[in-house]
C-alpha cells in the first residue's frame, strides 16, 4: 500500500506532521512495510517528509508499541484495509485526554544484592589517623559519603 492509497482509504496524509498516537502507529507500520520491501530508512523518511530520527525512534520503540492495544488494532486495520476499525480507533483516541503508557511498562526497581556489596567498616579514629598521613591523595577534603572502594583501599595502604 503506498501513501496515496493510505490517504484515499483512511483519510490520513502521513506526510503532514502529526503526533497523534494512531497516526504515529500508522506511519510506523508503513515504514515496516517499506523496509520489508527493501527500501532504505532514509529514503522512506524523505518520502514521509520527516526527519530520519523519526524512523529511528519508531524502530527503537517498536517492541514497546507491540504491547499497546491501539497499535495492534491499527496494524490489523492496515493489513485488512479496514476503514471502520481505523475510524473506531480514531474516535477512541480523540476522546481520551491522556494515555498512560508508563502503566504498561511497570518496571520493577532493581533489588540490591547485599552479598555483592563489599563490607567496609572502619572505625572513625582509624580513618582520621589514616587521613592525617595522606598528603598526596587529598582524601581529607573529600566528604565520607563520596568515598569509593578505591579510596578505602588507599586508606588501608597508608
Amino acid at each position: 500500500m503506498n501513501l496515496q492509497e493510505i490517504k484515499n482509504l483512511f483519510g490520513v496524509d502521513l506526510t503532514i506532521k502529526n503526533r497523534k498516537p494512531h497516526f504515529v502507529y500508522l506511519r510506523g507500520i508503513y515504514m515496516d512495510q517499506e523496509i520489508a520491501n527493501g527500501r532504505n530508512n532514509l529514503n522512506i523518511c524523505k518520502e514521509l517528509k520527516c526527519n530520519h530520527a523519526t524512523g529511528f525512534h519508531y524502530f527503537q520503540r517498536k517492541e514497546f508499541y507491540k504491547g499497546i492495544k491501539e497499535y495492534n488494532d491499527v496494524k490489523i486495520a492496515f493489513d485488512n484495509k479496514d476503514v471502520d476499525l481505523f475510524k473506531d480507533i480514531d474516535f477512541r483516541l480523540n476522546n481520551v485526554k491522556y494515555i498512560h503508557y508508563r502503566e504498561l511498562e511497570r518496571r520493577k526497581p532493581k533489588k540490591i544484592n547485599m552479598d555483592e556489596m563489599p563490607e567496609v567498616r572502619w572505625h572513625y579514629l582509624r580513618i582520621i589517623e589514616a587521613l592525617r598521613k595522606d598528603n598526596r591523595h587529598k582524601l581529607w577534603e573529600k566528604p565520607m559519603k563520596e568515598f569509593t572502594i578505591n579510596d578505602y583501599k588507599i586508606l588501608e595502604a597508608l
